[in-house]
């Protein structure tokens, strides 16, 4: 409720973590939320991170009782969901965006609305152009950029996230100030290898202005 007296458009809620709520529980708490606010909502489902997991069934649930229950972020990596996750939309406006930036492809041809995704901080032409390529029947362009974007995905597991993106960052010129304790700087050697794949994407023509891949 503050965030939107505040002016938010949209609220974008995480399952609730540690704890490991029962499907009605998890009904009941989205429900509780959208109900307290007038603006859309939207679930992020992240059970890689939170040990919870919403299901489509789950989702299916909340979708039906309230109105501005607007969409979900999914990041599962289970794409055997989205036809079960997308089909919600007929019924009423709800949108679906994946959450896994290896996975965007893949997740447009399974019906999903976009993308939310970290890699975008650090090469967003490269996501829109992506994105364009899917809407515009272009599937061969789309699927050379989304192989162009696996290797900065990739990247997240040299070290800590968000450690990765803030180095990036910092690499191309744009620094966004190092990740709160406990989270390390990354090792010189995972900086190495990250140095590489954004050369990749500078040689590509994908890193912002003033970009740094020669300097990466």
């Amino acid at each position: 409720q503050r965030a939107e007296a505040a002016g938010v458009d949209f609220l974008v809620v995480v399952t609730p973590y540690y704890l490991r709520p029962s499907p009605q529980e998890l009904v009941e708490h989205y429900i509780e939320v959208c109900r307290s606010v007038h603006v859309p909502v939207l679930a992020y489902n992240i059970p890689e991170r939170t040990g919870v997991d919403l299901t489509p069934g789950v989702v299916a649930r909340i979708a039906a009782a309230c109105e501005n229950f607007a969409g979900l972020k999914d990041s599962s990596g289970q794409l055997d969901r989205l036809p079960e996750l997308t089909a919600i939309g007929a019924e009423q406006p709800f949108a679906v965006f994946m959450g896994r930036d290896h996975m965007i492809l893949p997740a447009l041809e399974a019906g999903c609305a976009g993308a939310v995704t970290a890699c975008a901080n650090v090469a967003p032409r490269l996501f829109v152009e992506l994105y364009r390529a899917f809407r515009a029947g272009d599937r061969a362009t789309a699927a050379r950029l989304q192989e162009l974007v696996n290797p900065l995905r990739q990247a997240f597991a040299l070290h800590t996230f968000p450690s990765v993106i803030k180095e990036a960052l910092r690499m191309i010129g744009l620094p966004a100030g190092p990740c709160r304790k406990p989270v390390s700087p990354m090792p010189e050697q995972a900086r190495e290898q990250l140095r590489a794949v954004l050369r990749s994407l500078g040689e590509e023509g994908y890193l912002p202005q003033p970009a740094a891949a020669g300097k990466a």
